[in-house]
């Protein structure tokens, strides 16, 4: 039993990586691309953010799809349009071509996350919910990772894409073909129980709450990783007056050291105890990100700002796998795909205007210091949101969301 979650914990893994590759990887390299293509940060950002804009008018649509074909059919899909995507960027000659190929990887992106969390819901033990979750969660690092690795090199930002391209069919390939194996394709045990009404029945009612919860607590907690995965290099090459080759390697390590602290307090919350555990771990990341990123607009000094960077993406990346196991703790196994959707709608939003708020903020005062104090506070009212999180009452566990979509 163990051995065959292991095998589908990792290729959930691969999963996320490939889906972090094919969005994150146009603001990793945002300074090439703008050098090369002649655009304002005002049109980066626009670039940047025109993913999410097709992820969030996606995004629920994709979860009805995964309650209702399965998770493994829409995963094939969206990782061979993905590829496809990634392939067709670097042979951008100017602003459009780049805006279609990131249209059509930020539509299908809201299927990554979500999918591997319904998957959790009925393949993994509850006991192991929060490690699993912290491992697929943790693709997100691996391929803003891959990014940075293969920054120096690479002699461009379209070979990086190509070399990119051919990571991510390699992964998504192995990613079927484990899940194929050994995840099972029918869903008759499990009641879907989404209707296609437009009421919402006394019982569901409590569902509705605790998405709603869900929506506004990660729409603002995840304003961070919409930094980090957008102008951070260039935030901080401007703040520290350095160039990508002297912070691609910290970045790197930074990331890392976040995502196996993720795992970590992943398993701490699992051990304390579900929900109370996971309230208890979040609490005090996001209470620690939320303190460096303030420090950060405040510091001169290239040694302080590089501890705040540090503290900031550690404290961060040891939160976010938590958003998503939180569901489970909370939501009817029927309904994890489509809550699961809530959340990633949510995080489309805010990774949708946070880069283009940001660029244009910096085109008008010069700096990105006051976005981030925003981001700071963002962050710290999300605390008490998913504090207030309570699990559905067993006896509305197995309810009909009627809701339209």
């Amino acid at each position: 039993m163990k051995n065959r979650e292991s095998i589908i914990m990792i290729a959930m893994l691969l999963v996320t990586t490939v889906g972090s590759l094919s969005v994150f990887i146009i603001g990793t390299v945002a300074k090439f691309v703008m050098e090369d293509l002649k655009l304002s940060y005002s049109l980066m950002g626009f670039a940047i953010s025109i993913q999410r804009i097709a992820s969030t008018i996606t995004a629920l649509f994709i979860g009805y799809a995964i309650d209702r074909l399965g998770p493994l059919n829409v995963l094939f899909m969206t990782m061979t349009i993905s590829v496809s995507s990634l392939f067709l960027t670097p042979l951008s000659q100017g602003l459009e071509l780049l805006l279609a190929t990131r249209v059509v990887a930020g539509a299908v992106f809201p299927a990554y996350w979500p999918s591997c969390t319904k998957i959790t819901s009925f393949a993994i033990s509850r006991r192991r919910i929060g490690f699993a979750t912290a491992l697929f969660e943790s693709g997100s690092v691996v391929g803003v990772v891959i990014t940075y690795l293969l920054i120096p090199v690479t002699n461009s930002w379209r070979e990086l894409f190509v070399i990119s391209t051919l990571i991510s069919l390699i992964l998504a390939f192995a990613a079927i073909a484990l899940l194929s194996k050994e995840v099972k394709t029918s869903y008759k045990g499990l009641r879907h129980g989404i209707g296609m009404g437009f009421g919402v029945n006394a019982k569901s009612r409590e569902i509705v709450e605790r998405a709603i919860i869900i929506f506004f607590a990660f729409l603002l907690a995840l304003q961070p990783w919409a930094f980090y995965t957008s102008w951070l290099s260039t935030y901080i090459m401007e703040k520290t007056r350095t160039e990508i080759k002297d912070i691609w390697i910290p970045i790197t390590v930074f990331l890392l050291i976040g995502m196996v602290l993720g795992i970590v307090s992943s398993i701490s919350s699992d051990k304390i105890g579900g929900l109370k555990g996971r309230k208890m771990v979040l609490s005090i990341t996001l209470g620690v990100t939320a303190i460096s990123l303030y420090m950060l607009t405040l510091s001169t000094s290239n040694i302080f700002v590089w501890f705040f960077v540090a503290t900031s993406i550690v404290s961060y990346r040891a939160f976010l796998p938590l958003a998503w196991a939180i569901i489970n703790d909370i939501i009817p196994q029927n309904l994890a795909g489509f809550i699961s959707s809530v959340n990633a709608l949510a995080g489309q939003i805010s990774m949708m205007i946070t880069p283009i708020i940001m660029a244009y903020i910096r085109d008008v005062i010069g700096s990105f210091d006051i976005s981030v104090a925003i981001l700071a506070l963002f962050v710290f009212i999300s605390i008490p949101l998913y504090l207030c999180l309570k699990p559905v009452s067993p006896t509305n566990r197995n309810c009909i969301l009627q809701i339209g979509i």
